[in-house]
């Protein structure tokens, strides 16, 4: 199989994918609602509008989503949540079932549909009841998944949610704990962080994503598995690897321990690990340069 659908191809993620795949010797046809250069422009929330596509892919690569940000007491922002994270993967569902070439989904979700604190470690089993400031977002991603289990092929299709830790990279979307400290070391202001030696995060590199990735399009890997570093960064030493990598002195650190249980990412990727025997993702440290230069020459 090398035909290849990628839907949120304008994306952050997408962008990196469709290269990647590429240059792998993958067919790839771009879908999305914006952007230049896309094969299909396609809100893949109107039903009628993929009666456009003439492209009978093998593989779907589902990366369209509304992201985490938006104000929850906004109904323009929350219908927009439910109306592409959820009625857009039914809409593809539909298609599918139309298009027999495709044998194969690669649903993007994420590790936010598991309510946090998470346990430790966190495994694909993992009981899901989203909570938290980005609730909806997770909520719709949960729904998501639940649609596509629950549809009914009328030929064989096999299909995989990829669950997301904390992806970064030159281009990402800026926000999140990484953003908002990048910009302060940057700004050379003072950082103050509450209980950040006991809240970690689980960072992956985008470079490292795209190749897991083709890891499970080429072993067509099934059910839920989790994507990411394995790796647990607590929030100060996230802000030390900042300021040291900006040319920050530390004494701008300021942490505060506040009374509270500890909120850690532990992410078992024993799955991912078993589908990839050479799995090794990129330095966190050298990735995290990366992105700060990005962020320093670019126009923000």
């Amino acid at each position: 199989m090398n035909k290849v659908l990628l839907t949120g191809a304008n994306g952050f993620l997408g962008k990196h994918l469709y290269s990647h795949f590429v240059a792998d010797g993958f067919e790839v046809k771009t879908l999305s609602r914006t952007g230049d250069n896309i094969d299909y422009r396609i809100d893949i929330a109107d039903s009628a509008a993929w009666d456009q596509l003439d492209f009978e892919p093998e593989i779907i690569i589902n990366c369209a989503a509304i992201l985490p940000g938006g104000n929850a007491g906004d109904e323009n922002y929350v219908r927009s949540l439910f109306n592409t994270n959820c009625l857009g993967a039914y809409n593809l569902c539909k298609w599918v079932d139309k298009t027999i070439s495709v044998k194969y989904i690669l649903n993007v979700s994420s590790l936010s549909v598991i309510g946090k604190p998470w346990p430790i470690p966190l495994k694909e089993d993992s009981s899901a009841y989203p909570s938290g400031p980005h609730a909806l977002y997770s909520l719709s991603k949960l729904n998501q998944e639940v649609l596509i289990n629950s549809f009914q092929f009328s030929h064989p299709v096999k299909f995989a949610h990829a669950r997301l830790s904390a992806l970064f990279g030159p281009n990402m979307a800026w926000i999140g704990i990484m953003c908002s400290l990048i910009d302060k070391a940057l700004k050379q202001e003072p950082i103050t962080l509450s209980k950040g030696t006991k809240v970690s995060a689980d960072f992956i590199y985008v470079t490292d994503v795209c190749r897991h990735f083709t890891t499970l399009v080429k072993k067509e890997a099934e059910g839920v598995i989790n994507i990411a570093s394995g790796e647990e960064v607590y929030l100060s030493d996230l802000a030390k690897f900042i300021l040291n990598a900006s040319g920050n002195k530390l004494d701008k650190l300021t942490n505060i321990e506040t009374a509270g249980d500890y909120n850690r990412a532990v992410i078992d990727i024993s799955k991912l690990k078993y589908l990839e025997p050479t799995f090794k993702n990129t330095d966190f440290v050298a990735a995290l340069q990366t992105t700060i230069k990005y962020r320093q020459t670019s126009e923000h």
